[in-house]
């Protein structure tokens, strides 16, 4: 599965400078795949992801902030239908993400608009979130912000 989408995935990297594309099955947000992190999939989201489980309860598209398991971002997700291979009905399947990081965005911002801009998030909003290898390693270069 990841190699039919590693060539779209890298072109979007590379110029849209998209973060991640991650695949969840409804109903909920259950991780199904991960194009940024192929080996991690599995987990529930449920409680952390709301954009998720409104797309894969209402079939409609969502997007804005939303802080995930690995970072806070923007992230839009849409729904996902296939055609079922014996009565050719539509079917709902789950829900798409693609997301970016602030650290990506920031900058653009800051270029273009000549502002500085921070987000911030409470340490336990960043505790809530985020898993604990991810949190160690996005603050080790900023031990100052994230005693």
């Amino acid at each position: 599965m990841t190699n039919k989408v590693k060539p779209s995935w890298d072109y979007m990297t590379k110029e849209f400078n998209i973060r991640q594309l991650h695949y969840q099955l409804g109903p909920g947000s259950l991780s199904f795949l991960r194009v940024h992190k192929p080996n991690k999939f599995g987990d529930s989201m449920d409680d952390l992801r709301f954009t998720i489980v409104d797309t894969n309860a209402e079939k409609k598209a969502r997007f804005g902030f939303e802080t995930g398991r690995i970072y806070s971002g923007l992230r839009g997700v849409s729904p996902i239908w296939a055609k079922h291979p014996e009565t050719n009905e539509k079917v709902y399947v789950g829900a798409v993400e693609v997301g970016t990081s602030f650290k990506q965005i920031l900058p653009i911002f800051t270029n273009i608009f000549n502002v500085n801009i921070a987000v911030l998030l409470s340490k336990a909003h960043i505790n809530n979130k985020m898993w604990s290898e991810y949190i160690d390693e996005y603050f080790k270069l900023n031990p100052d912000i994230y005693p």
